[in-house]
């Protein structure tokens, strides 16, 4: 159905319209037009008109319902759905439209009823269970809640929100180790959704599946690549793993992004630090000044910004004990012990 059969549809049924004024299917396929081309209240127009002439006309209630939904005007979806089932009242259709408007707009016992009378008649209705997930978390009944989304997510394996919330839930309940497999199958569904991403890094990283949450982060990173905060990440849980050219590279990429990001300067100090406190241990000795006098430059710049910082005390004592460390003649420093940490 392209654009240009549509637009001939609707002239064809408006015409039919115009002809018989009583013709309410070609009023209620009106309806299905508008709504196909994006002009819901034309739509809800011609819905109105069809099961004002039929009153028992059932699609007709059902497409007015769905148009209010949309407009969210709910309580009037809410109702155009009881007027179908008065005439139908094991209309699956009616039934979940019914449960889906009332948790919209807030009705959440009357939508957990009306939900579970949709599965009731339906068992294997995915959206069904989904919403009654829906209920079940404003209502703060998170295992229910991720039961409903785990069964939804079983019949419609395409269902990205009902494995993402599951995975959230999980989460939020402190089963991280259960909330990876519905994360990685909603990273799959939608592998640019920067959500799915990010709390399946979380999930990794809680659970100490490092090298995983550091590979989420890295794919965060190509999706979003001026966010720092995925840097951040990656640079924190590289250093974590002792990791520590990795870690610079990531925290370099953050002042790139942000020159005033007074925490990248603190951690590159850091890391500088400890890449001259191994150049020493391994007799680089010109390596060791190179990344100690780094790390001083780093220090300066993150005291500049945070001048009150708690750790500006020890910083100082650092640099001060350095440039001391420094001063001594190149022999006399190789056999001197220096290594300062807070």
């Amino acid at each position: 159905e392209g654009l240009g059969e549509l637009e001939k549809a609707m002239e064809n049924y408006e015409q039919a319209t115009f002809i018989d004024r009583e013709h309410y299917l070609a009023y209620n396929s009106l309806g299905d037009v508008h709504w196909k081309l994006g002009n819901v209240e034309s739509a809800l127009t011609s819905y109105e008109q069809a099961f004002s002439i039929k009153v028992d006309y059932i699609p007709a209630y059902i497409g007015f319902a769905r148009c209010n939904e949309e407009l969210m005007y709910y309580d009037d979806a809410i109702h155009a759905y009881d007027s179908a089932l008065e005439y139908d009242n094991e209309n699956i259709v009616a039934q979940l439209g019914k449960g889906r408007s009332e948790y919209k707009a807030g009705y959440y016992d009357k939508a957990e009823e009306d939900l579970k009378r949709a599965i009731k008649l339906d068992p294997n209705l995915s959206d069904a269970h989904f919403y009654l997930g829906r209920v079940y978390e404003q209502k703060e009944k998170f295992e229910d809640a991720v039961e409903e989304y785990h069964t939804a997510g079983q019949l419609d394996p395409e269902n990205y929100d009902a494995f993402y919330r599951e995975g959230f839930l999980l989460l939020r309940l402190k089963r991280d180790g259960d909330a990876i497999l519905p994360l990685e199958t909603a990273t799959k569904l939608k592998p640019s959704s920067v959500d799915a991403h990010l709390l399946l890094a979380v999930a990794y990283e809680n659970t100490d599946m490092l090298d995983c949450a550091v590979k989420e982060y890295r794919r965060l990173a190509e999706i979003e690549p001026d966010n720092k905060e995925h840097f951040r990440n990656i640079g924190v849980l590289e250093r974590m793993r002792n990791k520590y050219d990795s870690a610079i590279r990531a925290f370099s990429r953050v002042l790139e992004l942000d020159p005033d990001d007074a925490d990248a300067y603190e951690m590159l100090g850091d890391l500088y630090r400890i890449k001259g406190y191994q150049a020493k241990d391994w007799r680089q000795y010109d390596e060791e000044i190179r990344w100690l006098d780094m790390a001083v430059d780093k220090y300066q710049q993150f005291m500049a910004l945070r001048p009150n910082d708690e750790s500006v005390p020890f910083i100082q004592q650092f640099i001060e004990g350095y440039r001391k460390y420094k001063s001594l003649p190149e022999d006399e420093r190789k056999i001197v012990e220096f290594y300062f940490s807070w």
